[in-house]
């Protein structure tokens, strides 16, 4: 039987670890790559509860006290006729016909369309919680009946969008309320699908 090389026997005595590469790298290697791919992820750990702020549950109301108003109007841009419907805005007071807190404002502009042989009213509680986050909501009161018109809902609900928005632009209860940025749109059943 021949010696192992001078090396090998201080390995084996475990004078000395890394004696040789080839047989250590594969180890090195492994370790240096978990551990590179780990740094992060604790560095990570280690800064969330600095840089996490505890959140304010959706279902909470928002900042915002909420007050509404109902409106009935003749169409005079699209010539859709009488169109009814439910304006809620962040206000000063909670209720009806509390005054606007345009201070705080222009807010961005909703349109929440009832579901089928749904009216506004239904929708109270949840039209209000989302004003209190900082938007005008606009909810349009037509087509309530047993066979409603789709197209005629969405052009309803376009001509209340305009009719808030010009509301916005001149003097008036809701002056400056409404912000001039894209609108958003939003409902149930058949105001989903409109």
């Amino acid at each position: 039987r021949q010696a192992p090389p001078e090396r090998l026997r201080r390995v084996a005595r475990g004078a000395c670890i890394f004696a040789r590469p080839r047989f250590i790298y594969p180890v090195t290697a492994t370790l240096f790559r978990a551990v590179r791919r780990l740094v992060p992820l604790a560095l990570l750990l280690a800064l969330a509860p600095a840089i996490a702020q505890p959140a304010q549950p959706i279902e909470d109301d928002g900042p915002f006290l909420v007050g509404r108003t109902d409106v009935v109007f003749q169409d005079a841009v699209f010539g859709q006729g009488q169109i009814r419907g439910r304006i809620y805005y962040p206000a000063t007071a909670a209720g009806v016909e509390a005054p606007p807190d345009a201070g705080s404002g222009p807010f961005p502009l909703v349109a929440f369309q009832h579901g089928y042989l749904g009216r506004p009213s239904n929708y109270d509680d949840l039209c209000t919680h989302i004003a209190s986050w900082g938007f005008v909501v606009a909810s349009t009161g037509t087509e309530t009946g047993f066979f409603p018109n789709q197209r005629q809902y969405a052009r309803d609900t376009r001509s209340l969008l305009y009719y808030v928005e010009d509301q916005s632009d001149a003097p008036g209860p809701l002056s400056g309320m409404v912000d001039d940025g894209p609108w958003a749109a939003s409902g149930p059943s058949l105001g989903g699908g409109v």
